[in-house]
Protein backbone atom coordinates (compact mmCIF):
# COMPACT_ATOMS: atom_id res chain seq x y z
CA UNK A 1 0.00 0.00 0.00
CA UNK A 2 3.49 2.26 -0.56
CA UNK A 3 6.01 3.33 -2.44
CA UNK A 4 9.59 3.30 -1.68
CA UNK A 5 12.46 5.54 -3.08
CA UNK A 6 15.88 7.35 -1.57
CA UNK A 7 16.75 11.13 -1.54
CA UNK A 8 19.57 13.20 -0.04
CA UNK A 9 19.93 13.29 3.18
CA UNK A 10 19.57 16.79 2.14
CA UNK A 11 16.70 16.96 0.21
CA UNK A 12 13.54 18.02 1.37
CA UNK A 13 9.77 16.20 0.47
CA UNK A 14 6.83 18.48 1.69
CA UNK A 15 4.19 15.91 3.70
CA UNK A 16 1.05 16.29 1.55
CA UNK A 17 2.10 17.33 -1.73
CA UNK A 18 5.55 15.16 -2.51
CA UNK A 19 6.80 18.57 -3.43
CA UNK A 20 10.63 18.63 -3.19
CA UNK A 21 13.21 20.99 -2.29
CA UNK A 22 15.30 21.72 -4.66
CA UNK A 23 12.48 20.67 -7.04
CA UNK A 24 13.22 17.73 -8.75
CA UNK A 25 11.31 15.64 -11.50
CA UNK A 26 9.72 12.37 -11.43
CA UNK A 27 12.55 10.45 -12.22
CA UNK A 28 15.03 11.31 -9.20
CA UNK A 29 12.14 9.00 -7.23
CA UNK A 30 13.77 6.31 -9.25
CA UNK A 31 17.38 7.33 -9.59
CA UNK A 32 19.81 9.69 -8.65
CA UNK A 33 23.38 9.75 -7.21
CA UNK A 34 22.58 7.62 -4.03
CA UNK A 35 19.56 5.26 -5.19
CA UNK A 36 18.78 2.85 -8.21
CA UNK A 37 15.34 1.88 -8.09
CA UNK A 38 15.78 -0.69 -10.52
CA UNK A 39 18.57 -2.74 -8.70
CA UNK A 40 16.86 -1.93 -4.98
CA UNK A 41 20.24 -0.31 -4.02
CA UNK A 42 22.01 2.27 -2.19
CA UNK A 43 25.43 3.30 -2.49
CA UNK A 44 27.66 5.01 0.10
CA UNK A 45 31.12 5.91 0.37
CA UNK A 46 32.51 7.95 3.22
CA UNK A 47 36.11 7.49 5.30
CA UNK A 48 36.59 6.57 8.68
CA UNK A 49 35.32 8.83 11.60
CA UNK A 50 32.49 9.58 9.78
CA UNK A 51 28.74 10.54 9.71
CA UNK A 52 27.20 9.29 5.97
CA UNK A 53 22.95 9.47 5.83
CA UNK A 54 20.15 9.27 3.02
CA UNK A 55 16.54 9.69 3.46
CA UNK A 56 14.20 6.65 2.64
CA UNK A 57 10.47 8.57 1.59
CA UNK A 58 7.41 6.54 2.10
CA UNK A 59 4.09 7.17 0.15
CA UNK A 60 0.48 6.51 0.59
CA UNK A 61 -1.39 4.52 3.01
CA UNK A 62 0.09 1.96 5.54
CA UNK A 63 -0.34 1.15 8.82
CA UNK A 64 1.96 -0.95 11.69
CA UNK A 65 5.20 -1.07 8.92
CA UNK A 66 8.60 -1.93 10.60
CA UNK A 67 12.11 -0.57 9.41
CA UNK A 68 15.56 -1.80 10.28
CA UNK A 69 18.98 -1.05 9.02
CA UNK A 70 21.16 -3.45 9.52
CA UNK A 71 25.82 -4.29 8.73
CA UNK A 72 25.95 -8.11 8.75
CA UNK A 73 29.16 -9.69 8.83
CA UNK A 74 30.76 -6.75 11.34
CA UNK A 75 33.55 -7.52 13.55
CA UNK A 76 32.22 -7.69 17.28
CA UNK A 77 34.43 -4.95 18.14
CA UNK A 78 32.52 -2.14 18.92
CA UNK A 79 35.60 0.12 17.41
CA UNK A 80 35.45 -1.72 13.94
CA UNK A 81 31.92 -1.77 13.69
CA UNK A 82 30.01 0.20 11.57
CA UNK A 83 27.14 1.74 13.38
CA UNK A 84 23.80 2.34 11.83
CA UNK A 85 20.62 4.03 12.69
CA UNK A 86 16.97 5.42 12.09
CA UNK A 87 15.41 8.37 12.82
CA UNK A 88 11.95 9.87 11.67
CA UNK A 89 11.41 13.22 10.53
CA UNK A 90 8.75 15.43 12.25
CA UNK A 91 7.08 18.10 10.05
CA UNK A 92 6.76 21.40 11.00
CA UNK A 93 4.69 24.67 9.32
CA UNK A 94 6.63 26.96 6.83
CA UNK A 95 5.51 29.01 4.00
CA UNK A 96 1.79 26.94 3.47
CA UNK A 97 3.44 23.31 3.82
CA UNK A 98 4.13 20.92 6.43
CA UNK A 99 8.13 20.28 5.89
CA UNK A 100 10.60 17.66 7.71
CA UNK A 101 13.31 18.78 10.35
CA UNK A 102 12.80 17.69 13.73
CA UNK A 103 14.57 14.43 13.93
CA UNK A 104 13.11 11.75 16.60
CA UNK A 105 14.83 8.02 17.17
CA UNK A 106 12.73 5.33 15.35
CA UNK A 107 10.74 3.31 17.55
CA UNK A 108 7.89 0.93 17.06
CA UNK A 109 5.87 0.37 13.97
CA UNK A 110 5.23 3.11 11.56
CA UNK A 111 1.84 4.18 9.96
CA UNK A 112 1.18 6.75 7.28
CA UNK A 113 -0.43 8.99 7.85
CA UNK A 114 0.99 9.60 11.07
CA UNK A 115 -0.59 9.59 14.22
CA UNK A 116 0.94 11.93 16.08
CA UNK A 117 1.35 15.13 13.77
CA UNK A 118 -2.16 14.78 12.02
CA UNK A 119 -1.86 16.94 9.41
CA UNK A 120 -4.12 17.03 6.40
CA UNK A 121 -3.47 15.27 3.63
CA UNK A 122 -0.50 13.45 4.14
CA UNK A 123 0.97 11.09 1.58
CA UNK A 124 4.56 11.23 2.67
CA UNK A 125 6.78 10.61 5.14
CA UNK A 126 10.54 10.95 5.74
CA UNK A 127 13.11 9.38 7.22
CA UNK A 128 16.59 9.57 8.01
CA UNK A 129 18.87 6.60 7.51
CA UNK A 130 22.31 7.29 9.16
CA UNK A 131 25.73 5.10 9.53
CA UNK A 132 28.54 6.22 11.28
CA UNK A 133 31.92 4.32 10.08
CA UNK A 134 34.58 4.20 13.41
CA UNK A 135 37.91 4.67 13.63
CA UNK A 136 38.95 0.91 13.76
CA UNK A 137 37.04 -0.02 10.28
CA UNK A 138 38.52 -1.54 7.65
CA UNK A 139 38.77 -0.14 4.31
CA UNK A 140 36.82 -1.58 1.31
CA UNK A 141 33.24 -2.88 0.81
CA UNK A 142 30.94 -3.00 3.40
CA UNK A 143 27.40 -4.62 3.08
CA UNK A 144 23.93 -3.51 5.07
CA UNK A 145 20.07 -4.06 4.49
CA UNK A 146 17.54 -1.21 4.67
CA UNK A 147 14.47 -4.08 5.60
CA UNK A 148 10.91 -2.76 5.46
CA UNK A 149 8.32 -5.46 6.61
CA UNK A 150 4.06 -5.40 6.91
CA UNK A 151 2.62 -8.50 7.67
CA UNK A 152 3.56 -10.78 5.00
CA UNK A 153 4.98 -8.20 2.60
CA UNK A 154 8.64 -7.58 3.05
CA UNK A 155 11.12 -5.06 0.81
CA UNK A 156 14.87 -5.42 1.34
CA UNK A 157 17.01 -2.81 -0.07
CA UNK A 158 20.45 -3.28 -0.24
CA UNK A 159 23.34 -0.73 1.06
CA UNK A 160 26.89 -1.18 -0.90
CA UNK A 161 29.04 0.91 1.75
CA UNK A 162 32.79 1.81 0.57
CA UNK A 163 34.86 3.13 3.42
CA UNK A 164 37.60 4.39 2.43
CA UNK A 165 41.40 4.24 3.51
CA UNK A 166 41.70 7.18 5.41
CA UNK A 167 40.28 8.82 8.61
CA UNK A 168 38.86 12.05 9.77
CA UNK A 169 40.50 13.44 12.61
CA UNK A 170 38.44 13.87 16.19
CA UNK A 171 39.96 17.39 16.89
CA UNK A 172 38.24 19.66 14.40
CA UNK A 173 40.29 21.57 11.81
CA UNK A 174 37.21 24.30 10.93
CA UNK A 175 34.33 24.86 13.88
CA UNK A 176 30.95 25.82 12.96
CA UNK A 177 29.85 27.39 16.51
CA UNK A 178 26.68 27.12 17.97
CA UNK A 179 25.97 30.19 19.90
CA UNK A 180 23.43 29.92 22.59
CA UNK A 181 21.47 32.12 24.98
CA UNK A 182 19.98 29.95 27.09
CA UNK A 183 19.73 25.95 28.11
CA UNK A 184 17.97 24.24 30.65
CA UNK A 185 19.26 23.69 34.03
CA UNK A 186 21.51 20.53 34.67
CA UNK A 187 21.58 17.82 33.82
CA UNK A 188 19.78 18.16 30.50
CA UNK A 189 22.17 20.91 29.88
CA UNK A 190 24.74 18.70 29.24
CA UNK A 191 22.73 16.30 26.90
CA UNK A 192 22.83 19.96 23.87
CA UNK A 193 26.66 19.88 25.12
CA UNK A 194 26.65 16.08 23.90
CA UNK A 195 24.61 15.98 20.98
CA UNK A 196 26.56 18.96 19.59
CA UNK A 197 29.94 17.11 19.68
CA UNK A 198 28.85 14.23 18.36
CA UNK A 199 27.82 16.23 15.07
CA UNK A 200 30.88 17.89 14.89
CA UNK A 201 29.73 21.01 16.03
CA UNK A 202 30.46 23.18 19.35
CA UNK A 203 27.76 24.38 21.53
CA UNK A 204 28.44 27.92 23.26
CA UNK A 205 26.18 29.42 25.42
CA UNK A 206 26.59 33.34 26.80
CA UNK A 207 26.63 32.90 30.29
CA UNK A 208 25.07 36.50 30.88
CA UNK A 209 23.04 39.17 30.19
CA UNK A 210 22.49 42.42 28.71
CA UNK A 211 22.55 43.91 32.20
CA UNK A 212 25.78 42.80 32.76
CA UNK A 213 24.46 39.88 35.58
CA UNK A 214 26.17 36.58 35.04
CA UNK A 215 23.68 33.48 35.42
CA UNK A 216 23.98 31.31 38.78
CA UNK A 217 26.52 28.71 38.50
CA UNK A 218 28.78 30.25 35.98
CA UNK A 219 30.68 31.62 38.39
CA UNK A 220 32.78 30.19 41.18
CA UNK A 221 31.13 30.66 44.92
CA UNK A 222 31.81 33.28 47.26
CA UNK A 223 32.05 33.72 50.87
CA UNK A 224 33.83 35.54 52.96
CA UNK A 225 36.52 36.95 50.24
CA UNK A 226 36.89 32.87 50.34
CA UNK A 227 36.53 31.44 46.56
CA UNK A 228 35.34 28.11 46.17
CA UNK A 229 35.38 26.89 42.53
CA UNK A 230 34.35 23.15 43.38
CA UNK A 231 30.80 23.69 42.11
CA UNK A 232 31.64 25.18 39.26
CA UNK A 233 34.59 22.43 38.13
CA UNK A 234 32.17 19.75 38.67
CA UNK A 235 29.82 21.49 36.50
CA UNK A 236 32.13 22.37 33.73
CA UNK A 237 34.83 20.28 34.05
CA UNK A 238 33.77 17.59 31.87
CA UNK A 239 33.60 19.86 29.06
CA UNK A 240 36.84 21.23 29.41
CA UNK A 241 38.49 17.57 29.97
CA UNK A 242 36.26 16.17 27.63
CA UNK A 243 35.10 12.97 29.94
CA UNK A 244 31.98 14.20 29.32
CA UNK A 245 32.18 13.16 26.04
CA UNK A 246 34.36 9.93 26.25
CA UNK A 247 31.81 7.69 25.00
CA UNK A 248 31.24 9.60 21.95
CA UNK A 249 32.47 9.27 18.48
CA UNK A 250 35.40 11.47 18.97
CA UNK A 251 35.89 10.68 22.39
CA UNK A 252 37.54 12.80 25.04
CA UNK A 253 37.98 15.96 22.86
CA UNK A 254 36.93 19.01 25.23
CA UNK A 255 34.48 21.79 23.74
CA UNK A 256 36.01 23.57 20.76
CA UNK A 257 35.00 27.04 22.55
CA UNK A 258 33.48 28.70 25.73
CA UNK A 259 32.37 31.78 26.69
CA UNK A 260 33.75 33.18 29.80
CA UNK A 261 31.03 35.45 32.23
CA UNK A 262 33.41 38.29 32.22
CA UNK A 263 31.87 41.27 31.06
CA UNK A 264 31.61 45.32 31.67
CA UNK A 265 29.99 44.25 34.81
CA UNK A 266 31.03 41.32 36.18
CA UNK A 267 33.39 40.43 38.58
CA UNK A 268 34.10 44.55 38.41
CA UNK A 269 30.40 46.61 39.15
CA UNK A 270 30.20 49.21 35.61
CA UNK A 271 28.92 52.00 38.35
CA UNK A 272 31.89 51.54 40.24
CA UNK A 273 34.42 52.91 37.79
CA UNK A 274 32.68 54.35 35.74
CA UNK A 275 32.20 58.14 35.28
CA UNK A 276 31.23 59.46 32.18
CA UNK A 277 32.60 60.52 28.81
CA UNK A 278 32.81 58.14 25.67
CA UNK A 279 36.52 57.66 25.69
CA UNK A 280 37.10 54.59 27.77
CA UNK A 281 40.07 55.55 29.32
CA UNK A 282 39.13 58.82 30.32
CA UNK A 283 35.17 57.67 31.04
CA UNK A 284 36.88 54.54 33.42
CA UNK A 285 38.79 55.11 36.54
CA UNK A 286 42.18 53.43 37.08
CA UNK A 287 40.89 51.67 40.30
CA UNK A 288 38.22 49.79 37.47
CA UNK A 289 40.39 48.63 35.32
CA UNK A 290 42.76 47.41 38.15
CA UNK A 291 40.33 45.48 39.56
CA UNK A 292 39.41 43.85 36.74
CA UNK A 293 42.72 42.94 35.34
CA UNK A 294 43.18 41.14 38.78
CA UNK A 295 39.62 39.24 38.38
CA UNK A 296 40.55 38.35 34.84
CA UNK A 297 44.25 36.72 36.08
CA UNK A 298 42.53 34.70 38.75
CA UNK A 299 40.58 32.96 36.19
CA UNK A 300 43.45 32.19 34.36
CA UNK A 301 45.57 31.06 37.08
CA UNK A 302 42.88 28.81 38.27
CA UNK A 303 42.21 27.24 34.80
CA UNK A 304 45.83 26.53 34.02
CA UNK A 305 45.83 24.90 37.01
CA UNK A 306 43.40 22.37 35.97
CA UNK A 307 45.21 21.91 32.83
CA UNK A 308 42.25 22.59 30.61
CA UNK A 309 44.54 23.85 27.82
CA UNK A 310 42.63 23.21 24.42
CA UNK A 311 39.69 24.62 24.80
CA UNK A 312 39.40 28.46 23.53
CA UNK A 313 38.07 30.68 26.35
CA UNK A 314 36.50 33.64 25.22
CA UNK A 315 36.13 36.84 26.76
CA UNK A 316 33.53 38.66 24.89
CA UNK A 317 31.14 41.72 25.43
CA UNK A 318 27.24 41.53 24.22
CA UNK A 319 26.37 44.45 25.68
CA UNK A 320 24.82 47.72 23.27
CA UNK A 321 24.26 50.93 24.61
CA UNK A 322 21.19 51.65 22.79
CA UNK A 323 19.37 49.04 24.72
CA UNK A 324 19.03 51.04 27.72
CA UNK A 325 16.13 52.75 25.85
CA UNK A 326 14.31 49.84 26.88
CA UNK A 327 14.87 50.97 30.22
CA UNK A 328 18.30 52.17 31.95
CA UNK A 329 18.51 49.07 34.07
CA UNK A 330 18.00 46.49 30.88
CA UNK A 331 21.65 47.27 30.24
CA UNK A 332 25.34 47.78 31.59
CA UNK A 333 27.22 48.63 28.56
CA UNK A 334 27.91 52.39 28.13
CA UNK A 335 29.23 51.79 24.44
CA UNK A 336 28.01 49.05 21.80
CA UNK A 337 30.43 46.41 22.08
CA UNK A 338 28.91 43.53 19.98
CA UNK A 339 28.62 45.03 15.78
CA UNK A 340 30.37 48.11 17.07
CA UNK A 341 29.36 51.13 15.23
CA UNK A 342 31.66 54.27 16.22
CA UNK A 343 35.06 54.88 16.56
CA UNK A 344 34.83 55.29 20.53
CA UNK A 345 32.61 51.95 20.25
CA UNK A 346 35.79 49.94 19.06
CA UNK A 347 37.89 52.03 21.19
CA UNK A 348 35.87 50.27 24.31
CA UNK A 349 36.44 47.24 22.98
CA UNK A 350 40.21 47.70 22.63
CA UNK A 351 40.54 49.17 25.98
CA UNK A 352 38.93 45.85 27.75
CA UNK A 353 40.68 43.73 25.05
CA UNK A 354 44.17 45.13 26.10
CA UNK A 355 43.00 44.74 29.83
CA UNK A 356 41.92 41.07 29.66
CA UNK A 357 45.31 40.80 28.14
CA UNK A 358 47.20 42.43 30.37
CA UNK A 359 45.64 40.45 33.15
CA UNK A 360 46.05 37.04 31.62
CA UNK A 361 49.58 37.51 30.27
CA UNK A 362 51.57 35.93 32.83
CA UNK A 363 49.50 32.73 32.31
CA UNK A 364 49.58 32.60 29.23
CA UNK A 365 52.92 33.27 28.35
CA UNK A 366 53.78 30.43 30.63
CA UNK A 367 51.13 28.11 30.05
CA UNK A 368 49.20 26.71 27.20
CA UNK A 369 45.67 28.37 28.29
CA UNK A 370 43.93 29.67 25.42
CA UNK A 371 42.30 32.50 27.13
CA UNK A 372 41.26 35.00 24.42
CA UNK A 373 39.60 38.31 23.24
CA UNK A 374 36.76 37.43 21.14
CA UNK A 375 34.36 40.41 19.41
CA UNK A 376 31.32 40.20 17.00
CA UNK A 377 32.29 42.63 14.02
CA UNK A 378 29.11 43.90 11.46
CA UNK A 379 31.35 46.59 10.16
CA UNK A 380 34.99 45.53 9.26
CA UNK A 381 35.45 48.42 7.21
CA UNK A 382 34.89 50.92 9.96
CA UNK A 383 37.55 49.15 12.14
CA UNK A 384 40.81 50.88 11.10
CA UNK A 385 43.66 49.50 13.44
CA UNK A 386 42.28 50.19 16.71
CA UNK A 387 41.86 46.19 17.71
CA UNK A 388 45.22 45.52 15.54
CA UNK A 389 47.51 43.48 18.00
CA UNK A 390 44.42 43.09 20.70
CA UNK A 391 41.57 41.07 19.06
CA UNK A 392 42.22 37.26 19.22
CA UNK A 393 38.90 35.52 17.82
CA UNK A 394 37.50 37.88 15.01
CA UNK A 395 33.47 36.97 14.19
CA UNK A 396 32.57 38.82 10.85
CA UNK A 397 29.18 38.81 9.26
CA UNK A 398 28.06 38.99 6.18
CA UNK A 399 29.96 42.14 5.17
CA UNK A 400 33.25 39.64 5.00
CA UNK A 401 32.11 38.49 1.66
CA UNK A 402 32.42 42.20 0.82
CA UNK A 403 35.22 43.25 2.43
CA UNK A 404 36.83 39.80 2.41
CA UNK A 405 40.57 40.95 1.66
CA UNK A 406 41.38 43.65 4.36
CA UNK A 407 39.67 41.05 7.16
CA UNK A 408 41.94 38.35 5.63
CA UNK A 409 44.67 41.12 5.78
CA UNK A 410 44.10 41.60 9.51
CA UNK A 411 43.53 38.15 10.22
CA UNK A 412 47.43 37.45 8.69
CA UNK A 413 48.85 40.40 10.27
CA UNK A 414 47.59 39.71 13.73
CA UNK A 415 47.44 35.52 14.17
CA UNK A 416 43.41 35.72 14.46
CA UNK A 417 41.40 33.01 14.16
CA UNK A 418 38.08 33.93 11.66
CA UNK A 419 34.84 33.41 12.29
CA UNK A 420 31.57 33.46 9.58
CA UNK A 421 28.79 34.73 11.69
CA UNK A 422 24.77 34.70 10.09
CA UNK A 423 21.75 32.16 9.77
CA UNK A 424 20.98 29.44 8.96
CA UNK A 425 18.40 28.35 6.56
CA UNK A 426 14.48 28.64 7.11
CA UNK A 427 12.94 25.72 6.87
CA UNK A 428 11.03 26.34 3.76
CA UNK A 429 14.38 26.68 2.21
CA UNK A 430 17.21 23.88 0.73
CA UNK A 431 18.94 22.43 3.59
CA UNK A 432 22.19 22.76 1.42
CA UNK A 433 22.69 26.27 3.09
CA UNK A 434 24.56 24.98 6.38
CA UNK A 435 26.63 22.78 4.17
CA UNK A 436 27.76 24.76 1.46
CA UNK A 437 27.97 27.83 3.99
CA UNK A 438 30.92 25.95 5.59
CA UNK A 439 32.76 25.22 2.96
CA UNK A 440 32.37 29.08 1.19
CA UNK A 441 33.52 29.93 4.72
CA UNK A 442 36.50 27.86 4.32
CA UNK A 443 37.81 28.59 0.98
CA UNK A 444 37.39 32.15 2.01
CA UNK A 445 40.03 31.72 4.96
CA UNK A 446 37.63 31.40 7.69
CA UNK A 447 38.08 28.95 10.56
CA UNK A 448 34.70 28.60 11.44
CA UNK A 449 31.23 29.53 10.60
CA UNK A 450 28.87 31.06 13.84
CA UNK A 451 24.51 30.62 13.26
CA UNK A 452 23.91 33.58 15.90
CA UNK A 453 20.99 31.71 17.31
CA UNK A 454 20.67 27.87 17.48
CA UNK A 455 18.05 26.58 20.27
CA UNK A 456 14.68 26.33 19.47
CA UNK A 457 11.53 26.47 21.92
CA UNK A 458 8.26 24.14 22.04
CA UNK A 459 6.23 26.26 19.34
CA UNK A 460 9.29 25.70 17.16
CA UNK A 461 7.76 22.12 16.63
CA UNK A 462 4.67 23.57 14.99
CA UNK A 463 5.87 26.94 13.41
CA UNK A 464 8.93 26.82 10.99
CA UNK A 465 12.13 28.15 12.88
CA UNK A 466 14.96 29.36 11.69
CA UNK A 467 17.12 29.40 14.41
CA UNK A 468 15.93 25.78 15.66
CA UNK A 469 19.18 23.69 14.90
CA UNK A 470 18.37 21.89 18.30
CA UNK A 471 15.11 21.77 19.32
CA UNK A 472 13.63 20.47 23.21
CA UNK A 473 12.26 17.43 23.38
CA UNK A 474 9.64 17.55 25.85
CA UNK A 475 6.74 18.54 23.21
CA UNK A 476 7.82 15.03 21.47
CA UNK A 477 7.77 12.81 24.73
CA UNK A 478 11.85 13.18 24.37
CA UNK A 479 13.99 13.97 27.42
CA UNK A 480 17.00 15.81 26.35
CA UNK A 481 17.06 17.91 22.69
CA UNK A 482 15.93 16.64 19.12
CA UNK A 483 18.51 17.48 16.29
CA UNK A 484 17.09 19.25 13.32
CA UNK A 485 18.25 17.85 9.80
CA UNK A 486 19.50 21.01 9.27
CA UNK A 487 22.21 20.37 12.21
CA UNK A 488 22.77 17.12 10.17
CA UNK A 489 23.78 19.80 7.24
CA UNK A 490 26.12 21.48 9.25
CA UNK A 491 27.77 18.13 10.27
CA UNK A 492 28.06 17.46 6.45
CA UNK A 493 30.17 20.51 5.15
CA UNK A 494 32.34 20.53 8.83
CA UNK A 495 33.61 16.12 7.19
CA UNK A 496 33.07 17.88 4.24
CA UNK A 497 35.97 20.65 4.74
CA UNK A 498 37.90 17.89 6.38
CA UNK A 499 37.93 16.60 3.15
CA UNK A 500 39.71 19.66 1.78
CA UNK A 501 41.83 20.25 5.04
CA UNK A 502 43.39 16.48 4.70
CA UNK A 503 43.79 17.05 0.70
CA UNK A 504 45.93 20.10 1.25
CA UNK A 505 48.06 18.42 3.85
CA UNK A 506 48.42 15.20 1.83
CA UNK A 507 49.64 16.84 -1.22
CA UNK A 508 51.36 19.73 -0.29
CA UNK A 509 49.31 22.25 -2.16
CA UNK A 510 48.23 25.36 -0.46
CA UNK A 511 44.55 25.90 1.34
CA UNK A 512 44.15 29.10 -1.43
CA UNK A 513 44.74 26.09 -4.16
CA UNK A 514 42.57 23.26 -2.94
CA UNK A 515 39.76 25.99 -2.24
CA UNK A 516 39.94 27.27 -5.91
CA UNK A 517 39.65 24.58 -7.16
CA UNK A 518 36.18 23.51 -4.48
CA UNK A 519 34.74 26.76 -5.38
CA UNK A 520 35.83 25.86 -9.13
CA UNK A 521 34.11 22.49 -9.61
CA UNK A 522 30.84 23.73 -6.97
CA UNK A 523 30.79 26.64 -8.97
CA UNK A 524 30.05 28.55 -5.37
CA UNK A 525 29.03 31.99 -5.20
CA UNK A 526 26.97 33.10 -2.36
CA UNK A 527 24.67 36.01 -1.61
CA UNK A 528 24.19 37.64 1.40
CA UNK A 529 20.86 38.56 2.19
CA UNK A 530 20.00 40.82 4.89
CA UNK A 531 16.67 42.29 5.72
CA UNK A 532 17.29 45.13 8.46
CA UNK A 533 20.54 46.22 9.54
CA UNK A 534 19.77 44.22 13.03
CA UNK A 535 19.72 41.28 10.94
CA UNK A 536 22.22 38.86 11.20
CA UNK A 537 21.82 37.66 7.47
CA UNK A 538 21.75 34.63 5.50
CA UNK A 539 24.20 33.84 3.22
CA UNK A 540 22.64 32.30 -0.02
CA UNK A 541 23.92 29.44 -2.76
CA UNK A 542 20.96 29.47 -5.20
CA UNK A 543 20.64 26.88 -7.51
CA UNK A 544 23.45 24.68 -5.87
CA UNK A 545 22.39 21.18 -5.73
CA UNK A 546 22.83 18.53 -2.79
CA UNK A 547 24.05 16.11 -5.58
CA UNK A 548 26.87 18.99 -6.57
CA UNK A 549 28.20 18.21 -2.88
CA UNK A 550 28.05 14.85 -3.44
CA UNK A 551 29.91 14.62 -6.63
CA UNK A 552 32.82 16.99 -4.69
CA UNK A 553 32.93 14.60 -1.82
CA UNK A 554 33.41 11.51 -4.22
CA UNK A 555 36.30 13.28 -5.97
CA UNK A 556 37.91 14.23 -2.75
CA UNK A 557 37.39 10.92 -1.59
CA UNK A 558 39.09 9.34 -4.14
CA UNK A 559 41.56 11.03 -4.10
CA UNK A 560 42.38 10.88 -0.30
CA UNK A 561 41.48 7.03 -0.51
CA UNK A 562 45.04 7.07 -2.70
CA UNK A 563 47.11 8.72 -0.91
CA UNK A 564 45.61 7.37 2.47
CA UNK A 565 47.08 10.44 4.67
CA UNK A 566 47.39 9.57 8.42
CA UNK A 567 45.19 11.42 11.15
CA UNK A 568 46.43 14.07 12.73
CA UNK A 569 45.69 15.72 16.07
CA UNK A 570 45.22 19.32 15.36
CA UNK A 571 44.41 22.09 17.16
CA UNK A 572 42.75 25.85 15.64
CA UNK A 573 45.72 27.88 17.06
CA UNK A 574 46.42 31.37 17.28
CA UNK A 575 49.45 32.89 15.80
CA UNK A 576 50.16 34.72 18.50
CA UNK A 577 48.94 32.39 21.47
CA UNK A 578 49.93 35.21 24.36
CA UNK A 579 48.93 39.12 23.74
CA UNK A 580 51.90 41.30 25.22
CA UNK A 581 50.33 44.60 25.85
CA UNK A 582 53.46 46.42 26.85
CA UNK A 583 54.68 45.63 23.05
CA UNK A 584 51.66 47.58 21.98
CA UNK A 585 51.68 51.62 21.74
CA UNK A 586 50.08 52.88 24.64
CA UNK A 587 46.28 54.25 24.20
CA UNK A 588 45.59 57.95 23.57
CA UNK A 589 42.54 59.81 22.45
CA UNK A 590 42.44 59.85 18.83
Amino acid sequence: GARVFVVDALDKVEAASGRMIPQRDETYRSANHLWSAGERKVRLFAGRNEFIAFQFILEGKIEGLRASLVFEGQPEETRQAVRAKLSRARHVGAAGMMLPDPLLPHTGAIALPARDEAIPGQRFASFLAEVYVPHGAPAGSHAGRLVLEHGDEHLEIEIDLRVWNFTLPDYLSFIPQMNAYSLPDLPAERDYYRLAHEHRVCLNRLAYNWAGHVRKGFVPETSGGTVDWSAYDARFGPLFDGSLFADLPRGNVPVEAFYLPINENWPVAIETGFRGGYWAEQALTDEYRRNFIRSCRSFAEHFAARGWHETFFEFYLNGKVFFKERGWEVCSSPWVFDEPVNTQDFWALRWYGSAFHEGVFPITSATPLRFVFRADISRPQWQRDILAGVLDINVVSGAFHQYQRVVMDRKLAHGEVLYHYGSSNPVDRSNVQPAAWCIDAWTRGADGVLPWQTIGNDASWTTGDALSLFYPGKPAGIDGPVPSIRLKSYTRGQQDVEYLTLLAQATGHSRWTVAAAARQALRLEGTFEKKTESDAGLVDFGKLDPADLWALRLRLGAMLDQLAPAPKRRLIELRTPARDMSALPPMSTP
